[in-house]
């Protein structure tokens, strides 16, 4: 019985730990099985609260380049001084833990990628890069070199070279109280893993999420993608380890008994 009851309360240690990583507040996949759905060729725009930013060219794609299932969202253009985007507002609860944990996997398109392709949240009424929280973007021609770059700050950092046409599984572990964010950026040749690094809008908020395309004057045009989108509000370390303390202290009782 000794041993039964011990693997009784490591799972039920186990079990409160799942319990307090908390449940996603918005997650998409871009899917027709997502409620409400996304149907193939349209625009996300409209669809599960996405909204234009700068202008309604992004689409959703199937069996082009999606990380799981069978869609994807696509953002951009091929003509020249090209500028598209979408982005989600959010509304999240805090109270019940400072961190947010934002995730998502981004590729630039292999034949006609997009000069930069950006990936980004952020607070305040103007979803801009400037006021972003956690930015990652893809530049195909920085230093001359398809370059995965991300800010610390107002500092660009390089996290490496990309490779066009596959994905980079983006996560951002934001702290709303010291407005700081933790970021990995995993992919063909990157593994980044960077702590501490600045929001550029000082606001203890994630108010939005932003998809943008953008292409300048002389340049042709091309497209990003984005798939498996999440964000979670992370609760309080002391309030997993108080659910474990709770589970050990019901493996006790029993054994005493």
């Amino acid at each position: 019985m000794k041993m039964h009851w011990t693997s009784v309360g490591l799972t039920l240690v186990l079990l409160a730990a799942v319990v307090g990583v908390g449940r996603a507040d918005y997650m998409t996949g871009f899917e027709t099985s997502d409620d409400p759905g996304y149907i193939v060729g349209n625009t996300v725009v409209g669809v599960d609260g996405w909204e234009e930013k700068l202008s309604a060219a992004n689409d959703i794609t199937s069996d082009t380049l999606s990380k799981t299932g069978t869609q994807c969202l696509r953002v951009g253009y091929l003509d020249t001084a090209s500028q598209a985007g979408t982005y989600h507002p959010l509304s999240l609860d805090t109270s019940g833990g400072k961190l947010v944990r934002v995730e998502g996997y981004i590729a630039q398109d292999a034949t006609n990628p997009s000069k930069e392709g950006l990936f980004y949240v952020g607070s305040g009424t103007s979803t801009s890069s400037s006021n972003s929280s956690m930015q990652v973007w893809f530049d195909r021609s920085y230093n001359g070199n398809p370059t995965l770059l991300y800010k610390d700050g107002g500092t660009t950092m390089s996290a490496g070279t990309y490779t066009a046409g596959e994905y980079y599984h983006i996560v951002g572990l934001l702290d709303v109280e010291s407005d700081t964010c933790d970021l990995t950026i995993t992919g063909p040749g990157i593994n980044l893993s960077v702590e501490d690094l600045a929001f550029r809008r000082t606001a203890s908020a994630v108010e939005w999420i932003n998809i943008q395309s953008y292409t300048p004057s002389g340049m042709a045009g091309g497209y990003m993608y984005a798939d498996d989108v999440s964000i979670t509000v992370v609760p309080e370390p002391t309030t997993m380890c108080l659910l474990g303390f709770g589970a050990a202290g019901v493996l006790l009782r029993r054994r005493k008994k």
